[in-house]
Formats: structure tokens, C-alpha cells, sequence
């Protein structure tokens, strides 16, 4: 089992959802809501969404965390902040979040016209299609990515999931 490739376990590239990047966060939110990943006789939403360039090569995703940030308010919770000492040690009220809704969700239903790719994650880490199992879940483990592009010849052919790697940890465990 262990012997398992990337290319034996991961999702095809053609049935995972991808977006290019001059998109809108608004586009990505109803791909990611619409999108049904089927895989191994199971169903799920992405948690995140491939983001490709003008060539439709992939250069990075766009998950659902990524996506929540960008709808932030600027500034507010001083994330945002370019200059270091203009909050320093605030902590964020989140009272006041609702005190100012309106204003906030205003700015955020504007900052959902903005292109996905401001917030998305460059893809800087893959695997090979005959990387084994183990090598999969040293890739994830650390990285940190729950998603990772399984290449070939250079080229992206798939992702694998954490999903998938942990489905295959119970078939080793004799867990169904």
C-alpha cells in the first residue's frame, strides 16, 4: 500500500475546479458553492479553487480562508496594515464590527469585485505523479498545504488531497 503513486490516488486536473486569475472573489465564491468534487464514491465542495494565467497554465489556488481575508475590512483588524507602528498592540474589538455592520458590509460586497489574484497562494510546492505515499504525507506535513499539485513532464495533471491521502491510510488500517 504504501507503495501507492501521487498519479494512483490524486484528482485529475480536469475534474478539479480551476478559475482564472483576473476573476473575481465574487466568481470564486460561486464556483467553490457550485462545484461537486466526486472522488473515490464520495462527494464534496472544494476548499479551494485552482487559479490559472492567459496561457491556462495553474500558477497558484485560491482557498476558502483566502477568500474570507479578502473580504475583510481594511485596516481593521490590522492585518491589512501597511505601516507597522499605526496599531501597534490593539487588539481587534469585535463589538465594534457590529456597531459599523453597515458600513463594513458595504466595503465588503465592493471588495468581492476585486480579482482573485490579490489573495490567491502561489503554487511553490508539488509532487511528482510517482512520488509514493509517504513522500505525500512528508509533502503535506511540511508545507503545511492541504492541496498539492501532482505534476508530469512538467506539466499539471492533478492535485491531491488531504482527503485523499487520509482515505488511504484507512484502507491501510483496514478502516472503511
Amino acid at each position: 500500500m504504501l507503495t501507492k503513486t501521487a498519479e494512483e490516488i490524486m484528482i485529475p486536473l480536469y475534474k478539479y475546479p480551476n478559475i482564472p486569475k483576473w476573476f473575481t472573489i465574487r466568481q470564486a465564491i460561486q464556483l467553490i458553492q457550485h462545484f461537486t468534487i466526486n472522488a473515490n464514491g464520495k462527494s464534496s465542495l472544494p476548499r479551494s479553487v485552482l487559479v490559472t494565467d492567459e496561457e491556462n497554465q495553474v500558477v497558484g489556488m485560491i482557498r476558502r480562508r483566502d477568500i474570507l481575508r479578502s473580504l475583510e475590512p481594511r485596516g481593521f483588524f490590522g492585518r491589512h496594515v501597511q505601516h507597522p507602528r499605526m496599531f501597534p498592540d490593539i487588539e481587534p474589538d469585535l463589538n465594534l464590527v457590529e456597531a459599523v455592520f453597515d458600513h463594513f458590509w458595504t466595503k465588503c460586497l465592493k471588495q468581492a469585485e476585486e480579482p482573485i489574484e490579490k489573495y490567491m497562494t502561489p503554487i511553490e510546492h508539488t509532487v511528482n505523479y510517482n512520488d509514493h505515499l509517504m513522500k505525500i504525507i512528508y509533502m503535506i506535513d511540511i508545507t503545511g498545504m492541504s492541496l498539492l499539485p501532482v505534476v508530469k513532464d512538467n506539466e499539471i495533471i492533478g492535485v491531491i488531497r488531504t482527503v485523499e491521502v487520509l482515505s488511504e491510510i484507512a484502507k491501510m488500517l483496514d478502516i472503511e
